[in-house]
């Protein structure tokens, strides 16, 4: 079957228009205020091939007498244009103890650093 080149461009409209949603959706995921949920939306991403894991520490159990016992992780990603620039632009709520820091690679990556602060009831 062959395609005219309106077509094709039609088709690659919509193909790009599709991964924008995708996109958006995980980044309402790896912002989110649960940390299990931004797991799973890095998770995701790393299947659909926009994120790469470089780096992710064993949680470290810290106790002291003042603060009791919190769990720290922390993620190293490099992540894919355009979700990296969105991710870099959206909102996220500072009171949820999940911090981003983030750094540019090059025209088509960026470097995404996740921290996180969990307390431990007792």
């Amino acid at each position: 079957m062959l395609l005219t080149e309106t077509q094709l461009r039609r088709m690659l409209r919509k193909m790009i228009v599709e991964n924008q949603q995708h996109i958006l959706k995980l980044i309402k995921l790896i912002t989110s205020d649960d940390f299990q949920s931004v797991l799973q939306g890095i998770d995701l991403a790393e299947s659909l091939d926009l994120v790469e894991i470089l780096e992710q520490n064993e949680p470290d159990e810290i106790t002291t007498p003042i603060y009791g016992t919190r769990i720290f992780h922390k993620l190293v990603l490099r992540v894919k244009e355009p979700m990296f620039s969105e991710l870099e632009a959206s909102k996220r709520s500072l009171s949820s103890g999940i911090f981003f820091e983030f750094s540019q690679d090059d025209a088509q990556s960026g470097r995404v650093e996740i921290s996180h602060v969990e307390s431990v009831r007792k």
